[in-house]
């Protein structure tokens, strides 16, 4: 872990924005523990005031809307569903949806930017 600290100091701590789904999408792959010894070990504010944001806000937010909902609303079953809901967790950690409204906006607004025929490739990985 302590070999790590320079690592997570250098994705975490610069002097610009950072979008919450950035810090959401580092710190989500580790240990709860590493999280906590990095929050502590680091003398650098920014850091820790990322890390301990991951720990006590952004590490429990999800979207409103559920598979079923997004299906509901004309996305395909299978994998895109958790393409939708995965672009979803990062529109709601990024502040751009709020509400349940917001999200399904959100999601018409994604899905019905394409030509027919092609709406679930918006949610492809590749775009």
């Amino acid at each position: 872990m302590i070999e790590e600290t320079g690592r997570v100091e250098n994705e975490l701590g610069g002097s610009g924005h950072l979008a919450h789904s950035a810090i959401y999408e580092f710190l989500s792959e580790e240990e709860l523990l590493a999280s906590l010894f990095w929050a502590s070990a680091t003398s650098r504010w920014r850091v820790r005031r990322r890390i301990l944001l991951y720990l006590t806000r952004l590490q429990k937010m999800c979207p409103m809307l559920g598979g079923k909902d997004v299906i509901d609303l004309g996305v395909t079953p299978g994998r895109t569903v958790g393409f939708v809901l995965r672009g979803l967790l990062v529109a709601r950690l990024d502040g751009d949806v709020e509400t349940r409204e917001d999200e399904i906006a959100w999601v018409l607004k994604q899905h019905h930017t394409l030509p027919k025929g092609r709406k679930n490739h918006a949610f492809s990985p590749n775009n």
